[in-house]
């Protein structure tokens, strides 16, 4: 399903990019990856569970100002806004924004440069961030600064279960406060 919208976008974006002024019969080079570029696209990493004949829902969700194919099955991109989706739908999801990045077909996902997720008001920044789509699974082993109202945490790495909704830090360092209910 992946293939077939990549193919429909670069159908569709070759189909509506600039027309060849040269005349005809003159040698231009062949077109290579690095050529290929796409403006504001939405790309996704769709849910490997079995879903019993209704349709497959996005794990991941990519849109990015800038998307080029870097080798097959892998597509590059810049300023972008990711959503790691939960399965329960009672879960929140976890919105992203990175600089940078690349997505695997039906693989994982890579984001970098000002990697910062939030929770609901729950903030990470993070250096990288790496998605798992088979495990459904958020990592990095890399610095992570956790703020959450008047909470303050850091810690070297982290894994994130979506299925099993558990946040695990490692060599983790800070101050977490338990706010009372009052009402």
């Amino acid at each position: 399903m992946n293939r077939c919208w990549t193919a429909l976008a670069l159908f569709l974006f070759a189909a509506c990019g600039p027309k060849s002024t040269s005349p005809k019969g003159s040698a231009e080079p062949s077109p290579t990856n690095d050529d290929i570029t796409m403006d504001r696209i939405h790309l996704y990493l769709h849910d490997t569970r079995p879903t019993q004949g209704a349709p497959r829902k996005p794990a991941f969700a990519v849109q990015a100002e800038s998307v080029a194919l870097a080798d097959q099955g892998v597509q590059s991109f810049q300023n972008a806004r990711a959503v790691i989706h939960s399965a329960d739908r009672q879960t929140e999801d976890i919105l992203i924004d990175a600089g940078c990045g690349r997505i695997e077909e039906a693989k994982s996902a890579y984001l970098e440069g000002g990697v910062v997720a939030r929770i609901g008001s729950m903030r990470l920044d993070l250096e990288d961030l790496e998605w798992l789509n088979q495990q459904r699974l958020a990592r990095t082993d890399r610095p992570v600064r956790i703020v959450d109202g008047s909470s303050r945490f850091r810690a070297a790495g982290m894994r994130l279960d979506m299925d099993a909704g558990e946040l695990i830090l490692t060599n983790g360092t800070g101050l977490f406060c338990f706010e009372r209910n009052t009402s």
